[in-house]
């Protein structure tokens, strides 16, 4: 990646990646070189691969989909988001999406204001290869409500739903 003060250029094959839960996170922008204003994520969901129900305290979300067809919960609505959707969600809105189909979905995800990008960093496995992430790792979930709460993203279990 290329950085200065007016413009960043990243090509194709730049980021750190990493395996969170399952599915394949690469940083392509940090939050450092936007001055804090927003981090950019290529994400690669594998089939049954997403997220629990969860909000952030700091952060909006937001999806741009490249390829597939992933399904969002947002609140009490159900968007099926396929290639070319853009799905925005604001902080301290409860939301979980999941990859429903029997092939990946790839993702361009902003976080605003960034930082976020730093947590899959450090709850996720650095991946060397990206066309061959390692598989899920369990220790990942036992480590991510610790880890998720140092980045005031919250998540809701079932008990937080009665």
């Amino acid at each position: 990646m290329t950085t200065n003060e007016s413009e960043i250029y990243v090509k194709p094959d730049q980021g750190e990646s990493y395996s969170v839960l399952g599915d394949l996170y690469t940083i392509k922008v940090q939050s450092a070189a936007t001055l804090g204003a927003y981090g950019l994520l290529e994400v690669v969901f594998q089939p049954q691969g997403g997220a629990p129900p969860h909000y952030h305290e700091q952060e909006n979300e937001s999806f741009y989909i490249l390829e597939g067809e992933i399904e969002f919960q947002v609140a009490e609505k159900t968007y099926i988001a396929s290639a070319g959707s853009f799905v925005h969600i604001p902080k301290g809105k409860i939301h979980s999406f999941i990859n429903k189909c029997q092939t990946p979905v790839k993702a361009l995800v902003w976080v605003t204001p960034g930082g976020l990008e730093k947590f899959f960093a450090e709850v996720g496995t650095k991946v060397e290869d990206p066309l061959f992430p390692p598989p899920l790792n369990p220790a990942d979930m036992e480590r991510l409500p610790r880890i998720a709460a140092n980045y005031g993203l919250q998540l809701i279990t079932t008990e937080d739903n009665k």
